[in-house]
């Protein structure tokens, strides 16, 4: 039991510090969604499944870790998934992260 809370605790610390030495809140920003939405959305066309789970686990990871960036990740469901699967997911992903 102490080692899963002990291995929990370091994987939060290493995802925390891989976000901020790696910079990835200079990916969630209004220029980067607007400059890669077409793209974006091209990949969603083609694997709609696995883009809404990626999508999901990413917005329940930065959740559950306190990230900046969810009102992006927000904006860029509804944009990418259209405003209901949009929503849906966003307020599924928030609420389990």
């Amino acid at each position: 039991m102490m080692f899963k809370k002990v291995f929990l605790l370091l994987f939060a610390l290493l995802a925390v510090g891989f976000f901020f030495y790696f910079d990835l809140s200079s990916y969630l920003t209004i220029e980067a969604l607007k400059a890669n939405r077409q793209s974006l959305v091209e990949y969603y066309a083609g694997h709609q499944v696995m883009t809404v789970a990626g999508f999901m686990a990413l917005y329940i990871l930065q959740t559950a870790l306190s990230l900046p960036g969810a009102a992006i990740l927000s904006l860029a469901a509804g944009a990418i998934f259209g405003a209901l699967l949009g929503t849906f997911s966003a307020v599924i992903a928030a609420t389990i992260g």
